[in-house]
């Protein structure tokens, strides 16, 4: 009995319960794989410890394991699967070769039938090998399909005339060699660990070249001593796949500590970000240096930022690091993504889950023409949301820095604060205007209050002499007076209009069908606007609630607005931008959409926009020159009174490239009587004030 073997198997025993230990820390596919070959490796030599001759059942069971050994380090280095089918060919290999060498040495003179069914075991193994070869690896495949073809026929002839300890050497160096190369191509550095293991496993295979199995009889002394100090490479080779092991931890801990100073970096800078420089400042102004700061600092090169307006629709808010046909596509992306884009998108078979809220997308269905090869069409993208979590801005990142490293959880987590951060600025900015604007309208309508009571009286007295004076027989007296009184009347109103911002007139509440109301202010406004040009667009969708309110006073409110909205489109004509770019038909258009709990109104024209949306529902802030028709500034603030008034909200921006939109939020009425408990009147009847209060 060899007692070589036995410092080898206690060596391999130690080396194997350090894999062990190690696969419990890494728990990795390879480090798994390279624990079962390093077991199955110390198993050879307590099947071969186990039995003194040849053939039987133990040194078949010896010549399996250390197959399994040699192709448990082939497969954790070229983990291929069949194409459709998730099978590992290691494993298609692995069957074939292992049935081979037990049936070779079980017995040494099989039958014809078992030497048949040894024959096909080889073709199969032989035939796995090729393709497997064929397949894109670490190695070119015209090296590994040439290698295959050559091992492989030599173990076709060998098996043909029965030589099967030739078929077995040749099959277990050719596995053994090839890992070896796929370690040196796989690791790609000089180093200890790479070292030790690639001289392992050539000095193992070496000894399946020198001749017949060692238990033959032929051998001499020397050579026999020789096949000992090789069977030690399994020693050496174990060694350094340890120190592989061990390398590759303390390259993840270095990279690791590297990721965490560069993410540590990179929040610093965008914390230095100061999204509101300014009160009068629009937070859009900051968007460009958030995507300057993420294209310099974080693992991307490019960003965009594509924010959503109040009517739902997309526009792209900032860029950086992109050219000029990423930035065409990004607006036409823009323009696809209402909400069927967006489901469309959310649909995609392109959209795979990564890390956190971040999603990598497939653009190409929402960019007719472009391809989804198309690097700039899979974008990652990351979701910013308000604090109610509607979607409020889309970030689309590109050009990933060092592509070798994968993605990881550090490199998005800075990223994902930066725009919850950018989101609540955002939230912050508008609740604050809103709040500013209440404010200042409230201060505005005391001070109309006052300077109303205050110039009533003074100005009835002026309103009755004048009535006085049209009665005098002098034709010069009776045309000066009447001009007095038309413009004292004028004064009045605006007295009205002042007393009325400041305490709306009462009117009773009733239920109100949305769709009813547009439709009666399309009726009675489209033929007038065609006139001058000006197609009114209306668009209602199904299901809207009715409301509770003054059907009076939301009537004057969209009245109101489609006058706005018209004047805005007479005075476009003249300006610079409209003279660049091709004709198209002035429109406005009136949207009205159901809503959680009430519903919602846009109104909407293609004209210049307003000069200054955060001031157009300020008494007395107009655009319109002097001589340019009565401008006294009061017919939006009292829109923004009445819609207040029904517990609704009213906003106004402007949309890209040009053009303006009023969107209005009314409970439903199911929602306001929770809100106000007031009881509503009958449906159908039009009550005004005054009538309610002579009751």
């Amino acid at each position: 009995m060899d007692t070589y073997r036995i410092p080898v198997l206690a060596l391999l025993c130690v080396l194997a319960a350090v894999f062990g230990m190690l696969y419990l820390r890494v728990r990795t596919i390879r480090s798994f794989l390279w624990l079962l070959g390093w077991t199955a490796a110390a198993l050879q030599l307590v099947f071969l410890q186990a039995s003194p001759h040849a053939y039987g059942l133990f040194p078949a069971l010896a010549e399996s394991c250390i197959q399994v050994a040699a192709l448990m380090f082939l497969g954790s280095l070229s983990p291929l699967k069949l194409k459709h089918h998730d099978v590992h060919y290691v494993t298609l290999f692995a069957l074939p070769l292992i049935f081979y060498s037990f049936l070779a040495l079980f017995t040494p003179h099989p039958d014809m039938l078992m030497r048949a069914v040894m024959l096909l075991s080889d073709l199969a193994a032989v035939g796995v090998a090729v393709a497997w070869s064929l397949r894109e690896n670490l190695l070119p495949p015209w090296f590994t399909t040439t290698f295959a073809l050559v091992v492989g026929g030599l173990c076709i002839y060998a098996g043909f005339h029965g030589d099967d300890q030739v078929v077995l050497n040749a099959a277990l160096a050719g596995n053994t060699f090839i890992t070896a190369l796929l370690v040196i191509t796989d690791y790609n550095r000089r180093s200890p660990g790479v070292l030790f293991t690639v001289a392992g496993l050539v000095l193992w295979c070496l000894p399946a070249f020198t001749g017949p199995h060692p238990f033959s009889g032929t051998h001499s002394f020397a050579a026999i001593w020789l096949l000992r100090v090789f069977n030690m490479a399994k020693v050496v080779a174990a060694i350094g796949m340890i120190v592989l092991v061990l390398e590759d931890e303390l390259a993840a801990h270095d990279e690791a500590k590297q990721n965490e100073r560069r993410a540590h970096m990179e929040l610093e800078e965008y914390a230095r970000l100061d999204f509101l420089p300014s009160a009068a400042q629009e937070i859009a102004a900051s968007f460009e240096p958030v995507c300057r700061a993420i294209a310099q600092y974080s693992r991307f090169a490019r960003a965009a930022l594509l924010l959503r307006a109040p009517d739902g629709s997309f526009a792209v808010a900032a860029y950086a690091g992109l050219e000029a046909a990423t930035l065409s596509m990004l607006h036409t992306l823009s323009g696809n993504l209402d909400e069927d884009g967006l489901r469309q998108l959310g649909a995609s078979s392109g959209v795979r889950f990564d890390l956190g809220r971040t999603t990598q997308a497939d653009l190409a269905p929402l960019l007719p023409g472009t391809a989804s090869s198309n690097e700039m069409t899979r974008p990652h993208l990351l979701r910013m949301r308000t604090r109610e979590g509607a979607l409020d801005g889309l970030l689309l990142l590109w050009g990933l820095k060092n592509p070798a490293r994968a993605l990881a959880t550090e490199d998005i987590l800075p990223i994902e604060l930066l725009l919850s951060r950018l989101a609540s600025a955002r939230d912050h900015h508008l609740l604050a205007r809103q709040v500013a604007r209440t404010e200042r309208l409230a201060s505005l309508g005391q001070l109309a209050a006052g300077v109303a009571h205050e110039l009533n009286n003074p100005l009835t007295v002026l309103m009755g002499y004048s009535e006085i004076m049209t009665e005098e027989p002098e034709p010069r007296v009776q045309k000066y007076a009447g001009m007095m009184l038309t413009e004292a009347r004028r004064m009045k109103q605006i007295i009205e209009s002042l007393v009325r911002f400041w305490r709306p007139s009462a009117e009773q509440t009733e239920e109100i069908q949305v769709e009813q109301l547009l439709r009666d202010l399309a009726r009675l406004h489209r033929a007038e606007l065609a006139a001058k040009g000006i197609e009114l667009i209306l668009e209602v969708q199904p299901g809207l609630p009715p409301v509770l309110g003054s059907y009076e006073q939301l009537q004057q409110v969209m009245m109101q607005l489609i006058q706005n909205a018209v004047s805005s489109l007479d005075r476009e004509s003249g300006l610079p931008w409209r003279s660049a770019e091709p004709p198209q038909s002035r429109q406005i258009r009136i949207e009205a959409r159901p809503t959680d709990g009430g519903v919602q109104m846009l109104i909407s024209d293609n004209g210049p926009g307003f000069t200054d949306p955060t001031r157009v529902f300020d008494p007395f802030f107009t655009t319109k020159a002097v001589g340019e028709g009565v401008a006294t500034g009061m017919g939006l603030s009292l829109c923004y009174t009445i819609v207040r008034e029904h517990s609704g909200e009213i906003t106004a921006w402007n949309r890209e490239p040009h053009g303006a939109c009023v969107r209005i939020e009314l409970p439903s009425a199911a929602a306001r009587a929770l809100l106000d408990f007031v009881p509503p009147a009958p449906a159908g009847r039009h009550i005004r004030a005054a009538e309610r209060q002579s009751r």
